[in-house]
């Protein structure tokens, strides 16, 4: 397991994932990849099944915690009815922001998170959406895209 970029964010997704989630989720090769796939899915089987792949350099140092991001997000979408575009990303990263804030406070480390969650949805889906691709080195990217995002945007080399 590698260093997550921040442990207390790690417990916090983890708390929440698991407490919106309560029957769990799974870790699959194929996952919904749109909100009517994501809907259709969660109607048939009663649970959610996140992409298992691309987890190597997360910024949470682990798979399962960026499953339970993956998870806690792909719910997001589904109870906000918000699609896989950027307009329903940038929705969806700012209810999970006021989770945060609702279960943790809005102090100087909760701010920080919400940089962070930032970085990882919004940031990484103008990456894609720019080069075709989402970073490989997501670890870098993140800390590259908190301290300039637009040089982390236009590097593509993640």
């Amino acid at each position: 397991m590698d260093q997550p970029l921040d442990p207390d964010l790690n417990n916090a997704i983890r708390t929440i994932a698991s407490r919106v989630l309560p029957r769990g989720f799974c870790a699959s090769d194929r996952a919904p990849s749109t909100l009517e796939e994501l809907t259709a899915h969660v109607e048939a089987n009663n649970h959610f099944a996140v992409w298992n792949g691309a987890s190597g350099r997360s910024i949470y140092g682990d798979p399962a915690t960026n499953y339970a991001f993956r998870a806690w997000h792909d719910w997001c979408h589904y109870i906000g009815g918000l699609p896989f575009d950027m307009t329903g990303e940038e929705r969806v990263c700012s209810m999970q922001v006021r989770q945060l804030f609702i279960e943790h406070g809005n102090t100087p480390l909760t701010r920080y998170w919400q940089k962070i969650i930032e970085a990882e949805v919004i940031g990484q889906n103008k990456f894609a959406h720019i080069h075709k691709r989402f970073p490989d080195d997501q670890m870098g990217f993140v800390q590259a895209y908190l301290h300039d995002p637009q040089s982390a945007l236009s590097w593509s080399l993640w």
